[in-house]
């Protein structure tokens, strides 16, 4: 009986050491696969492409990356939770480029025109979103007067009284821009949507009622083109009948 003790006891002992051998062999290969994802996974370069009005420090910021940090850390992290990024960004397409470099992709958004709201100016891009306000006309775009603005937030849709008046002013804008006239229109006033009205420093356009804003925009760009130096008033109310400059006396 005492020898059958003894080789219970060393079996016992054998048992729990090969137990901790186990153990400490899977918490050595659990460190060595940490060490390795933080060599092989870390973030060595950052390249950022797209950024014209948002500093690429700003973005940075925004999105909390820096070089040397875990890539798939990061990559979940945004996954899970979303930054919040500058509202003239419309996209972003971030992505490794293995071995270390991140590389993100932006689009942003464009903008088309401003509206008066409140002694400043909201940049307003194609699908109409307000991207930014402004005290300061720094771009050669027009200047939408005479909307009803309930209020604005930046990153969401323009919030006028109408949303047909909303969708008028992006379409106006957009065909100005389509046909390369923005920068020679100063103003354009909406405040009767029956009788639009747009204005150069010499030229009183008046589009009349939002329809055929596309033709009525492509007919401006081309009396602008061969006439640049015309005056007074130019009738575009009625796209498909008669078209005439009235001289100011």
């Amino acid at each position: 009986m005492p020898g059958q003790i003894r080789l219970d006891q060393q079996y016992r002992f054998n048992a729990a050491g090969k137990r901790r051998r186990r153990w400490l062999i899977i918490l050595c290969v659990i460190a060595l696969l940490l060490i390795l994802s933080s060599l092989l996974f870390r973030i060595q370069k950052i390249e950022v492409n797209g950024c014209e009005t948002v500093s690429e420090e700003e973005l940075l910021e925004s999105l909390g990356v820096k070089p040397g940090m875990n890539s798939i850390r990061f990559l979940i992290a945004k996954s899970i939770q979303k930054p919040v990024i500058s509202p003239r960004i419309e996209t972003l397409d971030i992505y490794m480029d293995w071995p270390g470099t991140l590389v993100i992709d932006v689009k942003e958004r464009t903008v088309i025109g401003y509206v008066e709201y409140m002694g400043t100016y909201l940049c307003i891009d194609e699908a109409g979103y307000v991207v930014d306000s402004t005290h300061y006309l720094t771009d050669e775009m027009p200047v939408v007067q005479g909307v009803e603005i309930r209020n604005f937030r930046l990153g969401e849709p323009l919030n006028t009284a109408s949303a047909s008046v909303s969708q008028t002013v992006m379409e106006i804008c957009a065909a100005l821009r389509k046909y390369g006239i923005s920068s020679q229109i100063v103003s354009m006033d909406l405040a009767r949507i029956s009788d639009i009205r747009l204005y150069t420093g010499r030229l009183e356009i008046r589009f009349g009622e939002d329809y055929d804003i596309d033709r009525k925009a492509q007919a401006l760009a081309a009396i602008l083109e061969k006439t640049p130096d015309a005056e007074g008033i130019l009738h575009l109310e009625d796209i498909d009948g008669q078209i005439y400059l009235e001289k100011n006396v």
